[in-house]
This record gives C-alpha cells, structure tokens and sequence, in this order.
C-alpha cells in the first residue's frame, strides 16, 4: 500500500470519525434543557481543517509506515519457520509480535528458529537420500515435513501475512483516533475560555456566525 493511497483512506476515515453522530465537544456545563442556549453559547468548528493544521496527519503517517515496517519485517521472520507444529508457531507469532520481548523470550525466538530450520535440513536429506535407503520411518517422516511445508505456504502463510497486516492497520487507527481526542480537548479548551457551552463540527452544523476554527488552529500554533 502506498503511502498516497493511505492519505486518502486516512482522511475519509478522519471524516467518518468526525462526523459519526456529529462532533460535539461539551466545553462547560450545560444549562438546563429548559432554558434554550444563546446563539453566543454555541459554535462551530471545521475539524478537517484543524487536523490538516496539526501536527496529526505527519504522526499518523510516520506510524503507518512504522508498522508497516514492522510487519514486513515479522512476515520474514515468519517465511523461516514452515517446519513448526501448530503450536510452536502459535508460541512464535505470539513473541515476534510483541512490543518488547524479554532476553528469554527473544532466545525462545531463535530456538524455534532453529527447530524449523533442524527440520528443513532432515528434509533435505531426506530428498537427497537415495530411495534405496529410506528406511519406512525415513519415508514416514519425508511425507510428513513435504505436507507440512506445503500446507504451510499454501494455506497458512497468507493467513499470517493477512493478519500481520490487520494488526498494523489497527494500530494506525488507534494512534489517528488518538490524535483526534487531543484535537478535541484544544477545541474545549478555546471553548471554554470564549464561554462557549458546545462545539458542533462544520459537518453537523453548516453555519454559524460563531466559529472558532481559526482559534482553534491557532492554539494548536502556540503549543509548539
């Protein structure tokens, strides 16, 4: 995936982010549902135009390419190990997918490197043994380690780069959503310092006479 298209999805995410239900940043307490709010006490703000002005989209797409990275790089690590059962290679994923593996939890990484890669070389062997002299357990074991390679690059492999993908993916929209809550909060905060009670965004409330966009982008500008 490359990094324009990402853009793209990544702001028609933002929007659908924005707009589901309506932004609506409460920036005070409310008054009571009786007294109807003054125009004074509502505005507007064009949160497209605040994320753009942010520093979000460079986090958001630093992340991406972060994790893609590092997803490509435990897809590598993955292609080495066709010769672990079911449950070592459930035990493998686990560790190479963790943020910050322990020294005994990397030597458990290359230990079962080392077991897939003992059972590529028997195999090997085993393929340039002449037929004469495989034994029944030798003939046994060549079946076993050729089904297993096979159905683990047909069937398994692409299950594991899917979700190694997934994964990466899902943590880029974490951090996108992240950043959009701490846009929220600048949004309150203006808000509450100019008395205003609610916030809709530009896609819920077309116009208003009270908007804050601009105050908004420039409190960003003064945080950094």
């Amino acid at each position: 995936m490359k990094g324009t298209t990402f853009l793209h999805i990544g702001a028609f995410t933002l929007a659908l982010l924005i707009a589901a239900g309506g932004l609506r940043v409460n920036a005070g307490d409310n008054q009571g549902t009786s007294s109807p709010l003054l125009r004074s006490d509502i505005a507007r703000v064009d949160m497209q135009r605040v994320y753009e002005a942010s520093d979000a989209p460079t986090i958001v797409e630093q992340k991406y390419q972060d994790a893609m990275l590092k997803a490509a790089d435990q897809s590598r690590l993955a292609r080495r190990v066709a010769f672990l059962t079911p449950e070592e290679l459930g035990e493998f994923l686990h560790l190479i997918t963790l943020d910050n593996p322990t020294p005994a939890q990397q030597a458990r990484i290359k230990e079962l490197q080392n077991l897939s890669d003992q059972r590529s070389a028997q195999l090997n062997s085993l393929i340039t043994k002449p037929d004469k002299e495989l034994t029944p357990a030798d003939r046994t074991t060549l079946q076993t380690l050729q089904a297993r390679q096979q159905q683990y690059v047909q069937d398994v492999l692409p299950g594991i780069d899917k979700e190694l993908s997934d994964k990466a993916l899902q943590s880029v929209d974490d951090c996108r959503k992240d950043q959009l809550e701490q846009l929220r909060n600048v949004v309150a905060e203006v808000a509450k310092k100019k008395g205003i009670h609610e916030v809709w965004s530009a896609d819920t409330l077309v116009y208003s006479d009270n908007d804050i966009t601009n105050d908004v982008i420039q409190a960003l500008q003064k945080k950094h």
